[in-house]
C-alpha cells in the first residue's frame, strides 16, 4: 500500500511534543509522519465516499487529534495508540475548519450551514451558535431595543451606515480561551461568540473592506454604457478566509486577499473588540494564520501560509502578483 497521500493536502498540523506532524488531504487519508525524517509512520483512512480531510488540530499538551471532514463529521484520534476513538455529529454542511485549546473540547464552523458548535468530548454534548447575519435580523434586534437610552441609539445608526451582506457561510473559527471564540465568515463578518449567549457577543461588518466595482464592460456585453451599467451587481465584501487568536490572550488577527492582515484587540470585559494595526504586504490569499511567542525577545512571531487560490475552490480569480508562500512577521509584544 503507498503511505503517502496520492491527492491535495488540505490541512497540516505539528503534535505539542513536536515528534509527530499530520497532514490530511482530499484523498481521505491522515497520515501521521515523523518530525526526525518525515518518514510516514501510519495511514489513517476514513472509509466514507465523501471523507476529505478539510482541517486538523491537536489539543494542547496531549497526543489527541481532532480532524473536520467533508461527510458532516468530526473525529478524534490518539496518536499514541495510532487509532480512532470517537466520530461526532451534527452539522449539515461541509465542516471546513476546527479549533482546540488545553481542555477536552473543541469548535467547529460548518461553512453553509451557518452554524459553530461547541464540542464537550467528555460530556457527550454540544452547544449550537447560529449565524445567518441579516439586515432583517438587525432590524428586529433594534426594535427589541428601542426602549434604550439616546446614546445607544447614536451609536447604532452609525452602525447602520455600514451596508449588509447576507451570510452565506461560516468559513473559519479560533478559540481565544475555554469560553470565547471567534468566526469569520464569506459576508466580511468577525464575530465574537460566548458560550454565556446563544447570539453573538459583538460582529465587526465589511471588516476587511469592499472589493472594486467590477468595470461596465467586464459586467455585461451590451454596447450600450449605460445599459452597462445596469447590469453591475452590487460590490461584495472580501470573505475572510483565515482567523486565529493567539491563545489565552485578547489579540487576534484575520485574513483575506485585500492585501494586508488585520490585528484586532479584545477589550478587557471580553465584551467587543478593535482594530489596533495592519499587517501590509500580503500578495495572496491568506489560506491558513498561526503564531509563536517568543519570550526571550518579548516578539509575538506571526505566520501565514499564502495562496493564489482559495483553499477549497477555485471561486476566486488570482490577483495580480499573489504568489504560493510563507508569510512571516515580528510583533513587539509591548505594542500589543
Amino acid at each position: 500500500m503507498y503511505n503517502g497521500h496520492c491527492d491535495q493536502i488540505s490541512c497540516i498540523t505539528t503534535s505539542p511534543d513536536g515528534r509527530y506532524v499530520v497532514t490530511g488531504g482530499k484523498d481521505k487519508r491522515i497520515i501521521v509522519w515523523s518530525t526526525e525524517n518525515l518518514a510516514p509512520i501510519r495511514v489513517l483512512e476514513v472509509k466514507d465516499r465523501r471523507g476529505q480531510i478539510l482541517g486538523l488540530t491537536f489539543r494542547r499538551n496531549t497526543d489527541n487529534l481532532y480532524a473536520s471532514c467533508a461527510d458532516l463529521k468530526i473525529r478524534t484520534y490518539s496518536i499514541n495508540q495510532l487509532a480512532q476513538l470517537e466520530t461526532l455529529y451534527g452539522h449539515q454542511d461541509l465542516v471546513v475548519d476546527i479549533s482546540a485549546l488545553s481542555q477536552e473540547r473543541c469548535v467547529t464552523v460548518g461553512s453553509r450551514d451557518r452554524t459553530a458548535m461547541y464540542w464537550k468530548i467528555a460530556e457527550e454534548t454540544r452547544l449550537t451558535f447560529r449565524g445567518g447575519d441579516s439586515q432583517q435580523k438587525h432590524k428586529k434586534k433594534k426594535k427589541e431595543n428601542k426602549d434604550e437610552t439616546e446614546n445607544t441609539e447614536t451609536t447604532k445608526d452609525e452602525t447602520n451606515k455600514i451596508p449588509y451582506h447576507a451570510e452565506g457561510s461560516i468559513d473559519c473559527v479560533s478559540m481565544i480561551d475555554d469560553s470565547h471564540f471567534v468566526t469569520g465568515s464569506d459576508n466580511g463578518n468577525i464575530a465574537l461568540w460566548s458560550l454565556a449567549k446563544k447570539k453573538h457577543l459583538y460582529v465587526e461588518r465589511c471588516s476587511h473592506g469592499i472589493l472594486p466595482v467590477i468595470e461596465p464592460a467586464k459586467a455585461s456585453g451590451e454596447s450600450n454604457e449605460e445599459d452597462a451599467k445596469l447590469q453591475i451587481p452590487e460590490p461584495q465584501p472580501y470573505w475572510i478566509t483565515a482567523i486565529h487568536a493567539v491563545p489565552y490572550s485578547n489579540v487576534f488577527i484575520s485574513g483575506s486577499w485585500n492585501g494586508d492582515m488585520k490585528v484586532w484587540k479584545l477589550d478587557e470585559y471580553l465584551r467587543r473588540f478593535e482594530l489596533i494595526g495592519t499587517l501590509p504586504n500580503v500578495r495572496g490569499i491568506v489560506t491558513r494564520i498561526d503564531s509563536y511567542e517568543d519570550e526571550k525577545n518579548s516578539k509575538l512571531i506571526i505566520f501565514a501560509s499564502v495562496s493564489k487560490e482559495h483553499r477549497l475552490g477555485r471561486w476566486i480569480k488570482p490577483q495580480p502578483g499573489s504568489r504560493n508562500g510563507l508569510y512571516s512577521i515580528a510583533i513587539d509584544l509591548q505594542k500589543l
